[in-house]
């Protein structure tokens, strides 16, 4: 083929499934999480919005979508169950063209004992009976001849850059591979993609890798971020930031929802005496528009904006960014001493990358590359 023999001068690909060039069809997508985080819930939850053609937290499909699940864990009636308690949750346990809409586009396969050339032949024989537009391998140890020593490694490889590539490729789909953290995860954020068990070649593999994280233990809040999908744009020009907070419902509702804190309470509010009391998250809010732009804020715009959109003094405005240091929410740049810098509770500063602190607003910035 010429090496610009049909390369597209601008516009999504032309086989693309979800957010234009965000993912598209022959690529894999690697969701790794711990033991009981709620994998299969969240790949359910995400498949019923794209089978009814609706996106799931800024992730707009190309239409409906049509997956097949192959399920190593749990059982079919475990199954029917976590089903029927989400449609319960939404809503839609009642809407017969809904669950008809469901049973046409979601099949699940469950089939944990077959390894090897049985599990392909069996697997190859459902894709050409359902033509599935996604298949989704939950978890991936379920259905790997080998898991541990070289040999593996070399079974893992196979598995995912042989057979489960030639075939995604054969029938025009993509696939969504659940995976466990390994016992000894790694922290650092630039090895956060190589953190799921086994050879880094199951990262290295996938066009699309991401991490879900308990991050509050209390509210059972999740981060789900992504990675290897590091722009800012879309083939369409729309900013995206990637990662998304998560909370998830109780054990009978099956669900996971946008992670929004309390809008009430003394913690929430930032005390500015006789200026009158500023809601937290309003004031942070201002701060990460900042972020979706990819720009850190002198410490003049802040005060600025802060003024506008409040109605307060200069002294005012300089009180509240004092209360923001204070609390840990915002810190002045070693170097650059006029900038703000977002810092979490432990610690670790926004430098380019878009930070979601967990107490802000989501709604405006969920959207996803």
């Amino acid at each position: 083929v010429p090496f610009c023999e049909g390369v597209p001068v601008s516009g999504p690909p032309p086989n693309w499934l979800v957010n234009q060039s965000f993912w598209t069809r022959s690529e894999t997508w690697l969701l790794n999480a711990g033991t009981g985080s709620g994998k299969s819930t969240l790949i359910m939850n995400i498949l019923i919005k794209w089978a009814l053609g609706e996106d799931w937290m800024g992730l707009k499909p190309n239409g409906p979508l049509r997956a097949l699940i192959l399920n190593g864990e749990n059982s079919d009636w475990a199954h029917k169950e976590a089903v029927t308690m989400h449609l319960k949750t939404v809503g839609l346990l009642d809407q017969e063209e809904v669950k008809e809409k469901l049973n046409e586009q979601l099949r699940i396969v469950h089939r944990p004992i077959l390894r090897g050339h049985e599990f392909w032949d069996e697997i190859r024989k459902h894709v050409l009976d359902y033509r599935p537009d996604i298949i989704v391998v939950d978890p991936l140890y379920s259905f790997v001849d080998r898991v541990g020593g070289a040999e593996g490694q070399d079974s893992l490889r196979d598995f995912i850059r042989m057979d489960l590539q030639k075939l995604i490729e054969e029938y025009n789909m993509a696939a969504i591979v659940t995976h466990h953290f390994s016992k000894s995860s790694l922290k650092d954020d630039d090895l956060e993609a190589f953190s799921g068990a086994g050879t880094s070649d199951i990262a290295n593999s996938a066009r699309m890798v991401s991490n879900l994280r308990k991050i509050h233990e209390k509210d059972d809040v999740f981060k789900l971020k992504f990675y290897k999908r590091s722009t800012t744009t879309d083939a369409s020009g729309e900013d995206y930031t990637d990662e998304i907070l998560l909370q998830r419902g109780q054990y009978k509702e099956r669900i996971f929802r946008l992670y929004n804190p309390a809008e009430d309470g003394d913690d929430a509010h930032l005390d500015l005496g006789k200026a009158g009391k500023i809601k937290k998250y309003d004031a942070l809010s201002i701060v990460q528009e900042y972020a979706q732009k990819g720009r850190i804020p002198f410490e003049r715009d802040i005060k600025q904006d802060f003024q506008d959109e409040f109605t307060i003094g200069e002294h005012a405005s300089r009180k509240l960014i004092g209360l923001l240091r204070k609390e840990g929410y915002l810190e002045r740049d070693q170097v650059k001493r006029s900038q703000i810098i977002m810092v979490t509770r432990s610690g670790s500063k926004f430098i380019g990358e878009n930070y979601i602190d967990p107490r802000l607003p989501l709604e405006p910035i969920t959207k996803l590359k």
